[in-house]
């Protein structure tokens, strides 16, 4: 097997072909993730270091390598009962962009709560 290292790679253009493309993506249980800070709940993960539940539907979601700037976008989506999909509610992002994660929070058209299933991808500049 052969190994690929370089620092930058380049469309025809000059243009970095890394720009645009995913730097995070985490998906988790809600009901499993715990206060702790550490990857409990995870179903999987990319550039993630730690989840934290901060109470009920209220996570937030540290990074490995931190992002350049808070001007990253974050796609996310859940359902409250991972067996019956009719069951989806709404996610999103809290005030709290930072450079090294973000909050998400989960609820019905009511109340916060957990969900079964969270999943967010964040795309951006990497620092």
């Amino acid at each position: 097997m052969s190994t690929l290292v370089v620092n930058t790679i380049n469309d025809l253009s000059g243009n970095s072909i890394t720009q645009g493309t995913l730097k995070s993506f985490i998906s988790f249980d809600g009901n499993t993730a715990d206060a702790s800070n550490n990857l409990t709940g995870v179903n999987g993960s990319f550039n993630v270091s730690a989840l934290e539940d901060d109470g009920t539907g209220d996570y937030d979601v540290l990074f490995t390598n931190n992002m350049a700037n808070t001007n990253y976008t974050i796609t996310s989506s859940g359902t409250r009962n991972a067996s019956n999909t009719a069951q989806s509610g709404f996610c999103y992002q809290k005030h709290n962009v930072a450079t090294t994660g973000y909050t998400v929070m989960t609820f019905s058209t009511s109340s916060v709560e957990d969900y079964d299933l969270v999943m967010t991808q964040v795309a951006g500049d990497l620092a």
